[in-house]
């Protein structure tokens, strides 16, 4: 997912624990979405100096609760500790992680275990029936069609479901048509771009 999208999946979980009085469990969860992609501060060293380095130790599900916990530190030097509030920054920097997971990137999801980086390639970063998702819950929930925590659960629910469903196809198009590489349309949910790893040897 873009970074505005995951902006957007935080407020869905801000929005359903705030309607639940847990406030500063909605805002971590929103600053935990948020808080991986940060590492564009990067693109200051240029473009190269970017892609090589984004999606990487920010996106360590290992260090994931030292972050979450420094950045719970900062409220609590106000308010004291809020156990609340780091499981809701600890929440929302997983959910992303996993999310990016299934993109087409890749990321070091554990690091510093191993540099390397790990690609379910299911999920175009931007993707419109991800997004149709998403936006149809604010639409549900801040209109008051649904209560807003009932109606995240189902989101929840619909959103695995949908990228789980996606990560099969993946699966099967690959075995199919035998390539190395099947892109996923921005657009299209059906939709690949196939290609092959060519040896060439001279």
């Amino acid at each position: 997912m873009d970074i505005v999208h995951h902006t957007f999946i935080g407020g869905v979980g801000f929005v359903a624990l705030a309607a639940q009085q847990q406030e500063l469990a909605g805002l971590g969860f929103l600053a935990g979405s948020v808080f991986p992609d940060l590492d564009v501060a990067f693109m200051a060293g240029g473009k190269r100096f970017y892609l090589k380095r984004h999606q990487g130790p920010t996106h360590s599900l290992p260090c994931a609760p030292l972050y979450a916990a420094a950045l719970a530190a900062v409220p609590a030097l106000q308010l004291g500790w809020d156990w609340a509030a780091f499981a809701g920054l600890l929440a929302g920097l997983c959910v992303h992680v996993l999310l990016d997971l299934f993109n087409t990137f890749g990321i070091q999801i554990l690091w510093p275990l191993t540099p390397r980086r790990f690609c379910l390639d299911a999920v175009f970063f931007i993707d419109t029936v991800a997004w149709m998702l998403t936006l149809g819950y604010f639409a549900l929930a801040l209109t008051g069609v649904a209560a807003p925590g009932a109606a995240a659960l189902v989101y929840a629910i619909l959103f695995a479901a949908y990228v789980a469903a996606k990560f099969a196809l993946h699966r099967r198009i690959k075995r199919r048509h035998g390539v190395d590489f099947a892109i996923p349309s921005a657009f299209n949910p059906f939709g690949y771009e196939l290609a092959r790893l060519i040896d060439v040897r001279l």
